[in-house]
């Protein structure tokens, strides 16, 4: 998938943290937005989250996936599981920080 042979380029890297921060304050966004129909203990509002969360990236992300590319079940399976785990984790931050 990379344009030639080896390891990736820097530009790569770089452009993978810019991603990875704009995904983290897009879903912090959708949080802000969401929160005053959650829950107002901290567990139901994290996993509420997560929950939502975890339906939309499988309804938009890995089922379609799953459908237009050639990979294995499995590795699907294992990322749609630490992108549920990872957005756990952001929602124990969120419920925390942006109370």
């Amino acid at each position: 998938m990379m344009p030639k042979a080896g390891p990736p380029p820097p530009e790569f890297f770089m452009m993978s943290a810019l991603f990875t921060f704009l995904g983290a304050l897009i879903l912090a966004c959708v949080y802000e937005c969401i929160k005053t129909s959650l829950s107002k203990a901290f567990w139901p509002r994290v996993l509420g989250f997560t929950k939502l969360m975890a339906l939309l990236m499988l309804a938009f992300s890995y089922l379609p996936m799953f459908l237009m590319m050639n990979i294995p079940q499995e590795l699907i399976v294992s990322w749609f599981v630490s992108s549920v785990l990872m957005t756990l984790v952001a929602s124990m931050v969120f419920v925390k920080v942006l109370k």
